[in-house]
């Protein structure tokens, strides 16, 4: 946790000091991609091996369905709020401010697909590890991308701009993860790689490290922002 409050959160809530943000946006957004989308997507990868996460504190450890700890959601959380944070600050020029008509159908579209693998694993805690989990999972959670490179091809600068940012600050944090022990990766992975005298799977690098930026980026745009 100590982590991600150093890299994620103490950069954001600088950036909100320095100037006022559009918190209800912001927030909602952040909540829907990272707790709703993104733990739903992060439960399913636990489940099925793809990564395990520690924490040393009793209540952070604790395990929802076994499995998922509720640590997790305070990172799912800070993540896309950081990037967020960072992308209206510098690079967006929110010349609309109301929330983008789509917010609902996006809220429930992500409530939908948290609940499934809530219900599905409570119903099926015995589930057994999948070879190449991580790859699976992370080729679906690339298909963002697709929208992005063949119908927003303006966003692309924007979007490589904070990627190479976030691409930095994402290894510093997988390095200080990795070394702390945060998480580990116990499954079957298509290779692995070693920095910084850690060691983690080429998925962690191509399917999180370098894309998740603009995916998140893509979504909140199009989901919750102007689309512009």
């Amino acid at each position: 946790m100590s982590s991600v409050i150093m890299y994620f959160a103490v950069p954001a809530a600088y950036l909100c000091w320095r100037r006022q943000k559009n918190y209800k946006k912001i927030i909602l957004a952040s909540a829907t991609l990272g707790l709703l989308l993104g733990m739903g997507y992060n439960i399913v990868a636990e489940f099925y091996g793809a990564w395990i996460t520690n924490y040393n504190n009793s209540i952070l450890d604790f395990r929802i369905i076994g499995k998922t700890p509720i640590g997790d959601f305070v990172w799912a959380f800070l993540i896309p709020f950081s990037i967020i944070v960072f992308y209206e600050h510098f690079l967006d020029d929110e010349k609309v401010k109301s929330i983008s008509s789509h917010w609902k159908q996006a809220v429930v579209a992500a409530i939908f697909i948290f609940l499934t693998p809530v219900i599905y694993f409570a119903l099926h805690p015995n589930a057994k590890p999948l070879p190449f989990s991580y790859l699976m999972a992370g080729i679906i959670s690339m298909l963002p991308l697709a929208g992005l490179l063949f119908k927003r091809r303006r966003f692309v600068y924007k979007l490589f701009v904070i990627s190479i940012f976030y691409f930095v600050l994402n290894l510093l944090f997988e390095i200080s993860a990795l070394t702390l022990n945060q998480w580990r990766f116990p499954g079957e992975y298509i290779g692995w790689m070693t920095f910084a005298g850690v060691r983690f799977p080429l998925e962690e690098f191509f399917l999180w490290i370098i894309p998740s930026t603009a995916v998140f980026l893509f979504c909140y745009e199009m989901l919750f922002d102007d689309g512009k």
